[in-house]
This record gives C-alpha cells, structure tokens and sequence, in this order.
C-alpha cells in the first residue's frame, strides 16, 4: 500500500522555491531542506502537475580546454 505524501513536505518545497531568485536543481533542493532527494523529486512531481511549478531541462556544456 502506498504511504500518504506529507503536505508539510511540498509546503516547505513551495516557500523554499518562492524565496529563491534562481532554479534550484533537485539535490540542491534536497540539501537546503535536509530532505531525501527521492522524497524531493516525488512532491515536486505533483507539485508540477498542479501546475505549482515549472520543470525547466538545462544542459551544461563545457569549452574543450
């Protein structure tokens, strides 16, 4: 049986991510909160399908030295 999201959890995700000037990336996300980053990622999953975030894909590419 699956276990019950906490909602104190996304709450916390929500203000954490409405106080930040720039994306946060999950693990960063996860190690501000001191929360598990598979515990991340699952709220802000529900969190984008309410519509209460935005998931944005960065590929870094680095200069051949």
């Amino acid at each position: 049986m699956a276990k019950a999201l906490d909602h104190n959890i996304s709450s916390k995700i929500r203000r954490y991510l409405g106080k930040q000037t720039q994306t946060k990336t999950i693990t960063e996300i996860s190690r501000s909160l001191d929360i598990g980053r598979n515990t991340v990622a699952k709220h802000l999953e529900l969190l984008k399908i309410q519509g209460l975030v935005e998931e944005l894909s960065l590929i870094h590419i680095s200069e051949p030295t």
